[in-house]
């Protein structure tokens, strides 16, 4: 496999701290959008169980009013909460994220020296699902999951050089 880490150059993560910020913003000013839509599904199925299924369902009609209910108060609280976490990860002051070294993978932080990680305690690994991949970071007390689209350089070239450092670190 051709490589541009052959010679021992870091990769260093860039994190976009401030598209972060404004995606958990668009995120809190979308709640009132995504309470009404939770609402008006619950009253749909209510609605149709009550008045339009033959024979009536008052089964349907409590499920359906429960999952308007919990869904307008739960999920905007969680989409916000993820985008705010994500908006939150700890980064250093030029907004490098992690740099992937020949020797493990240095994690950097806004509040300290950056933490040297063995390859035996850290993974990185595209995490696929609903069309979007992510890069997935296991570290030592973290767990990341993060949007390509927030990253530099892109995904592929991260996982490139995290797999030739990590196996040359085997050897």
């Amino acid at each position: 496999m051709h490589s541009n880490y052959g010679t021992g150059d870091d990769l260093t993560v860039y994190f976009n701290r401030e598209s972060a910020a404004e995606r958990a913003e668009k995120m809190r000013r979308m709640q009132p959008l995504l309470i009404g839509t939770s609402l008006l599904v619950g009253a749909f199925i209510v609605a149709v169980a009550l008045f339009v299924m033959e024979p009536r369902s008052l089964l349907l009609a409590i499920i359906g009013g429960a999952y308007g209910l919990a869904s307008a108060v739960v999920m905007p609280r969680i989409l916000s909460g993820l985008a705010k976490k994500t908006a939150d990860i700890p980064i250093a002051p030029d907004t490098s994220l992690l740099v992937v070294t020949p020797h493990g993978v240095r994690r950097t932080t806004g509040d300290g020296p950056p933490l040297e990680i063995p390859y035996a305690e850290a993974e990185l690994r595209r995490q696929t699902g609903e069309g979007n991949d992510r890069l997935r970071v296991s570290l030592p007390g973290e767990n990341l999951s993060l949007d390509p689209a927030l990253l530099h350089p892109s995904l592929t070239e991260i996982l490139r050089a995290y797999e030739q450092f990590s196996g040359d670190a085997e050897r």
